[in-house]
């Protein structure tokens, strides 16, 4: 309709003098006076020295940083600290950045009194002011302001770290204006640079261009391990001769870096072959000092490509572990039995491949005592849930030994404290969806209850895609109740999800043809409001229209009559009237239709106006009035 969208102010009066007014408190309106009368403070420099200092800070430091409120920074005596200072907000621990807090006006004060600002206490700006404000703009800004300045090339290693955690693109900015100053460069700031950069075109340039040789272990390594990681066709030319470096000095008796072997066990499997890998991990562990542990079984594992790729049984993935295990005597982990999982499963699982999967995962974490976490799990359960036929009672299995605590001795139940199992819905969603596609609302129930036990965070959307195709599954209004109590006890809706759940119980209908009971929409009303949701005058229209069609009792109407007389922060509209007065109709109150209807005309005449009232208005009056 064309008025639909047609907000009338005051027109509240028109709603709430239709009935009594009940002497209740307007729900859920607050008072914003007290909170914008508010003015945010920085925090005094006093206040910080406290808690920096019992994060271990140097008080000495802090003391002088409170003590400058009345000196400069441009002082000779405190030009001597400054180099104290940079170091402290650089330290990049829990008081670096109370410490530049405490600095922070002192700088701005040095820079905006001065134009001739010293080199150091413009590297202390730059290390003060990226912890408070963007780095990238702090670095333009400072460059920009000050052309002249030629920053140390710890500035630049600062600069550059701080932006490889942020922004890489920015990082490889500075990093090309940092070559082209011709600034000798730390190790350190290549491998951060590396690390941020992974195979990236850019990490080959950044090789090519400082040379293999000027790379320490670190930056080999993460090189020659970001690269073969990524499972690129062609492999360029320098990755081969990092490699070749990178054993090179892994080789040398004084060189023992249990990560460094990681990278090149990963580029001889990949390179060369799963056997070549083996026979290189067995010649480091007696010749070179190298201490395999649970990662190196996980590394040899995606060494052996081939052989993932070609794993089709429980038998064979059994036997790709044996052989990693009696070659390096760890046993494998969760971790490393995921990857054999998730090769056995591949893409598109068949029933076939989901059974020889389920077999390996029972056969392994028996064989090797593996405790079973989310991640190892959870593409089996996702294979038993998408299957033409899901598997519950396998998915059931695979959460109960997730969730369930594993048995412990009588020393271990004395001296350990019990860890709580944490998981997230990423376990639960595809059970729960299995248990809609099977109509099993008990089971799903459980797990609902189990949720709430262990405290899983749900997000509105996925709570609302839950809600919905658990409810279509319901075969009574019965099992939707259920299924809403238990879902509202996961506090997952807003307000958008809220009107939703609301708009779908008023709507939908079972397969018998019969709609929700008057109760539960009313319900959910109310639990609505006690969560602190304002339903919006759409939401009530919707609910009105519920008991018109549905010849709900008068006294339903009134309840939500009363509830819209008790919303302070509702804006009726047209619509909502039209709503409020059809349903009076059917519930037989041509009263109260006549009341909102005179309340209509007196708005009318006071705001000296007519278009409150139009056709459908006129309509919806009983006939003996218009007469």
């Amino acid at each position: 309709m064309a008025h639909a969208a047609r907000r009338l102010p005051g027109v509240h009066a028109a709603v709430t003098t239709a009935l009594p007014f009940i002497a209740y408190e307007p729900l859920g309106r607050t008072s914003v006076w007290a909170s914008a009368l508010r003015v945010p403070r920085l925090p005094s420099p006093r206040s910080l020295v406290a808690p920096a200092a019992e994060l271990g800070a140097t008080p000495a430091l802090e003391r002088l940083a409170v003590s400058l409120r009345h000196r400069s920074l441009l002082d000779d005596d405190i030009q001597v600290q400054v180099p104290s200072f940079i170091r402290g907000v650089r330290s990049q621990d829990a008081a670096s950045r109370h410490l530049a807090l405490l600095c922070a006006p002192h700088v701005h004060r040095a820079l905006k009194d001065h134009t001739d600002v010293p080199p150091q206490v413009l590297s202390l700006a730059l290390c003060v002011r990226t912890h408070l404000e963007d780095p990238w703009r702090v670095w333009s800004s400072l460059r920009t302001s000050y052309p002249a300045w030629t920053p140390h090339r710890d500035d630049w290693a600062w600069i550059v770290r701080i932006l490889c955690a942020r922004d890489v693109e920015r990082a490889w900015s500075v990093w090309i204006e940092l070559r082209a100053c011709q600034i000798e460069v730390r190790a350190s700031t290549i491998n951060a640079l590396l690390h941020a950069l992974q195979a990236r075109a850019e990490a080959t340039t950044l090789v090519n261009d400082i040379g293999v040789d000027a790379l320490d272990l670190v930056g080999l390594s993460t090189y020659v391990h970001a690269c073969m990681k990524a499972k690129k066709l062609d492999v360029p030319p320098v990755v081969h001769v990092a490699a070749h470096s990178l054993h090179t000095r892994l080789c040398s008796p004084d060189t023992h870096d249990t990560h460094a072997w990681h990278a090149m066990l990963l580029y001889t499997g990949r390179q060369h072959g799963g056997p070549a890998a083996l026979t290189l991990v067995q010649d480091a562990m007696a010749h070179h000092g190298l201490v395999p542990d649970a990662y190196t079984v996980s590394t040899l594992l995606l060494a052996h490509t081939a052989e993932l790729a070609d794993i089709s049984t429980c038998d064979a993935a059994l036997a790709l572990l044996h052989r990693i295990y009696t070659s390096v005597h760890v046993k494998p982990t969760a971790h490393a039995l995921a990857i054999v999982l998730r090769a056995a499963l591949g893409t598109a699982p068949d029933p076939n491949q989901t059974f020889e999967a389920h077999a390996l995962y029972t056969e392994a974490c028996r064989l090797y005592g593996i405790a079973p976490d989310a991640a190892l799990v959870q593409p089996l359960l996702d294979a038993h849930c998408a299957a033409f036929v899901p598997d519950l009672d396998r998915a059931h299995t695979l959460l109960d030994d997730v969730l369930s605590d594993p048995p412990r001795s009588g020393l271990r139940r004395l001296w350990h404290t019990r860890a709580p199992r944490t998981a997230d819905l990423g376990l639960f969603y595809p059970v729960l969806r299995a248990c809609a596609a099977l109509h099993d609302i008990p089971r799903a129930l459980s797990l609902l209850r189990r949720m709430r036990a262990c405290n899983v965070r749900v997000k509105s959307h996925a709570a609302w895609a839950l809600w919905r195709s658990l409810g279509e599954a319901s075969r009574s209004w019965a099992d939707v109740n259920h299924l809403y109590r238990a879902l509202q006890a996961l506090r997952a809706w807003d307000a958008d999800a809220w009107a939703r759940v609301l708009s779908w119980v008023c709507r939908w209908r079972m397969a018998d043809g019969s709609a929700a009971p008057p109760a539960l929409p009313l319900q959910v009303l109310a639990d609505m409001r006690e969560a602190g949701i304002h339903p919006r005058p759409a939401t009530y229209t919707v609910l009105l229209d519920f008991c018109a069609k549905g010849h709900a009792h008068l006294a339903s109407i009134q309840a939500v009559h009363a509830v819209i007389q008790r919303d302070g922060q509702l804006e009726p509209d047209l619509v909502l009237i039209h709503a409020l007065m059809n349903a009076y109709n059917y519930a037989g109150a041509p009263a109260q239709v006549l009341g909102i209807f005179d309340s209509l005309l007196v708005l009318c005449q006071n705001a000296h106006d007519t278009r409150f009232l139009d056709d459908v208005t006129l309509t919806i009056v009983p006939w003996p009035r218009r007469a």
